[in-house]
C-alpha cells in the first residue's frame, strides 16, 4: 500500500485544455438563436432493497462470519437525475445531472451507505460538411457503487451515456470514494456525399480518496483514432479506424502503449431487427512492477470484437450483445473482458411492463499478474403503471463474483418494491 500524487502535471494540464475546448464548443452551440426551448425529463426511482450479501463476502466490518452468513441488510433508495436538452437546427446540448443515495437501517451497513454525483453532459455543432461533438462525463461514487455493474444496456441512440467499465469487484475500505472524469471529442468531416472521415479522442482520468491498493489504483488513459466512415445504402453503413492509446496506473508503475486497427459493419436488417459489428487487432507494450518488485517489460497482441443485435416492436424490445474488449482498468492494468448482455422488456398490458436483463463476463489483467474474475447478474423487473407517470416498481435480483487466487467468492439475492416516476418531456423552467 502507498500513497501517491493523483495527477500529474501533464495530465491535469491535457484535462484542462480538453474541458476548455468542451466550454468553448457548448457556448458556441448556444450562440445566437440556434436553438429552441431547453426541455426537461426527470426521472426518479425511491425503493425499499433486502440484500442477503451485499459486500459478497469481502470487508465483514462489524459483523464475524456467522453474523454475516445470517445477515440481511435493508436499504431505504433514491435514484434521482433530469436530462436538459436544447435541440436547434444546426446544435444540440445536453445535460443530466444525476443524484444517488441511500440509507440502511442497521448501523453495522453504515459503511454501505452511498451518496454518489453524476454529470453526463454532450454538446454538438453542425456545419455544412463537418460535425464537431464533445461528451464530458463527470462522477464521484462510493465504492459500493464504483465496483459492480448493473444489466442495462446504453441505447445506441443515447451518446450522452458513459458506459462505467473499469470496476474491480474489490470491496474494501468501503467509505472511500471514485472521482472519475472523462473527456470525449470528436469530430466528422464529410468528404463526399456517402463518405466522411472520422477523429476521435477520450481522456479518462480515475482516482480514489484513498490510499493506492494493488487491485485497486488511480489510472489515466489516453486514445486517439483516425478513421473513414461510408455510407453503403439507406440501411448499412461502415468504417475503419486506426487506434492509438496510452494507459498509465499508479500503484502498479504500468506504462501500456496500444496500436490497433479496428473495422467495423452496421446494418438495419428488416424494420424490427438491426446488427452491428467490430472486429479489431491490437498490440500492446506494457511495463509494470511486479508484486516481487521486478520490473517487467513485455508486449502483446489481441484480438477485439463486439456483435450486437437490437430489436424494436411496439410492444417489446430485445437487446443481445457479445464482446471481447481491451479496456483501461482500476486493477492497474489494460483488461481482456468477455462479455454477454441480454436485456428483454415487454410491455404486458397497458398498464404492466416485464422486463429481464442478465450481464456475464469474465476480465483478466493483460499479462496475467492479477487474478482473473468471473462476474455474473441477473435481474427480473415488473412495472406497473397506475397514472401516465408514476409506477409501481418491483425486482429480483442475484449477483455472483469469483476471483482465481485467494480473494472472496461471493453471491448475493435482492428484492426491491418501491415506485418510479418518469416526467414527459416539457420546456425546464425560467
Amino acid at each position: 500500500m502507498k500513497t501517491t500524487i493523483r495527477y500529474s502535471r501533464e495530465a491535469s494540464g491535457v484535462c484542462r485544455g480538453c474541458a476548455l475546448a468542451a466550454c468553448g464548443l457548448a457556448v458556441g452551440t448556444l450562440s445566437g438563436s440556434v436553438f429552441a426551448d431547453w426541455q426537461a425529463t426527470p426521472d426518479i426511482r425511491m425503493e425499499i432493497e433486502a440484500n442477503d450479501n451485499p459486500r459478497l463476502g469481502q470487508n465483514p466490518g462489524e459483523l464475524d462470519g456467522d453474523e454475516l452468513d445470517d445477515h440481511t441488510a435493508t436499504r431505504m433508495l433514491m435514484d434521482a437525475r433530469v436530462r436538459l436538452r436544447n435541440v436547434g437546427p444546426r446544435g444540440e446540448i445536453t445535460f443530466q445531472p444525476r443524484v444517488r443515495a441511500d440509507a440502511y437501517s442497521d448501523a453495522a451497513d453504515d459503511d454501505l451507505e452511498r451518496e454518489d454525483v453524476y454529470l453526463n453532459s454532450r454538446a454538438a455543432y453542425r456545419w455544412r460538411r463537418t460535425t464537431a461533438a464533445v461528451n464530458v462525463n463527470l462522477s464521484r461514487e462510493s465504492i459500493i457503487s464504483s465496483e459492480l455493474v448493473d444489466t442495462q444496456p446504453i441505447p445506441p441512440d443515447d451518446p450522452i451515456e458513459d458506459p462505467l467499465d473499469d470496476e474491480t469487484g474489490l470491496l474494501v475500505l468501503l467509505d472511500e470514494f471514485r472521482k472519475r472524469l472523462s473527456i470525449a471529442p470528436s469530430a466528422e468531416f464529410q468528404v463526399s456525399e456517402r463518405s466522411s472521415i472520422l477523429l476521435d479522442a477520450r481522456r479518462l482520468d480515475v482516482s480514489y480518496t484513498g490510499p493506492d491498493l494493488r487491485g485497486r489504483t488511480d489510472f489515466n488513459d489516453t486514445l486517439l483514432s483516425i478513421g473513414v466512415g461510408r455510407t453503403i445504402d439507406d440501411r448499412t453503413s461502415a468504417s475503419a479506424r486506426l487506434i492509438a492509446s496510452r494507459f498509465e496506473a499508479d500503484a502498479t508503475d504500468n506504462e501500456t502503449d496500444t496500436v490497433g486497427v479496428e473495422g467495423s459493419f452496421s446494418r438495419q436488417l428488416n424494420e424490427l431487427w438491426s446488427f452491428t459489428l467490430t472486429t479489431g487487432l491490437q498490440r500492446s507494450d506494457f511495463t509494470f512492477v511486479d508484486v516481487t518488485g521486478e520490473v517487467v517489460d513485455n508486449a502483446t497482441t489481441d484480438y477485439t470484437m463486439s456483435l450486437s443485435f437490437g430489436k424494436r416492436t411496439e410492444l417489446a424490445s430485445i437487446d443481445i450483445g457479445l464482446f471481447r474488449v481491451l479496456n483501461p482498468n482500476a486493477v492497474g492494468f489494460l483488461v481482456e473482458r468477455n462479455e454477454f448482455r441480454l436485456r428483454f422488456a415487454r410491455q404486458l398490458s397497458e398498464r404492466l411492463r416485464a422486463g429481464f436483463g442478465l450481464r456475464a463476463m469474465e476480465t483478466g489483467a493483460l499479462d496475467r499478474d492479477t487474478s482473473d474474475r468471473e462476474y455474473i447478474r441477473a435481474e427480473f423487473d415488473v412495472e406497473w403503471a397506475f397514472t401516465p407517470s408514476w409506477s409501481f416498481a418491483a425486482r429480483l435480483g442475484v449477483i455472483d463474483q469469483e476471483f482465481a487466487g485467494e480473494r472472496l467468492d461471493g453471491t448475493a439475492n435482492m428484492l426491491s418494491i418501491g415506485a418510479v416516476y418518469r416526467g414527459l418531456s416539457r420546456p425546464a423552467a425560467r
